[in-house]
């Protein structure tokens, strides 16, 4: 079991062997392609915003687990969890 919350690299799979991707919105690399731009290949099924911590204020800790109008959304910066669907083509 993954009790540590390690990468475990024996886990993924080729993409092109999946139908569905879960995607954090952020920006693209060698080795995690943005699903935003593949929209021929892609099609969003269901989008959520999400804390991007790593871009927020220090204070987003405490602000994530208190709402507070107004403060709270200049504080927090969003992204989105993306679940995307592979657009089959028949041939």
């Amino acid at each position: 079991m993954n009790n540590l919350n390690k990468e475990e690299v024996s886990r993924y799979v080729d993409l092109d062997s999946c139908n569905y991707v879960i995607d954090v919105d952020m920006s693209s690399t060698e080795f995690e392609p943005n699903f935003r731009n593949m929209s021929d290949k892609w099609m969003v099924l269901a989008s959520h915003p999400f804390i991007d911590v790593s871009k927020s204020s220090g204070f987003a800790g405490l602000l994530r687990a208190f709402y507070i109008p107004y403060f709270s959304e200049k504080v927090n910066k969003m992204t989105t969890y993306t679940l995307y669907r592979r657009i089959i083509i028949e041939k």
